[in-house]
């Protein structure tokens, strides 16, 4: 279950718990690897991602897209009709876009 589309964290976890008790009533070893990607997304250094883009070659229009993309983005915080100074943006990639995941099986090799 916990491989289907559309299910509560919830189900999953249920899901998961199950196989973890019938592993170890059947005596089987039972390993579990869990990774949180929530913060990776703000962690992508530019710098080093372009680099790696470069390096595994992705040249030219679609190199230069990658860089216009993550580059001049500004960031700022807004509290109580107050906000702070804007500040450059030069690690993190823009939440939200469905470019977000992309960059990441490269970072990882």
């Amino acid at each position: 279950m916990a491989s289907e589309k559309n299910i509560s964290t919830s189900m999953a976890f249920i899901d998961l718990t199950d196989k973890i008790s019938t592993s170890l009533e059947n005596n089987e070893d039972t390993i579990g690897v869990f990774r949180d990607l929530a913060k990776a997304f703000d962690t992508v250094n530019h710098s080093i991602l372009h680099d790696k883009l470069y390096h595994y070659g992705i040249r030219r229009i679609p190199f230069q897209w990658f860089q216009n993309y993550l580059s001049n983005r500004l960031q700022y915080v807004y509290l109580n009709n107050t906000h702070s100074d804007k500040l450059p943006i030069t690690c993190g990639v823009p939440q939200g876009s469905i470019l977000g995941p992309t960059p990441f099986p490269t970072l990882h090799k």
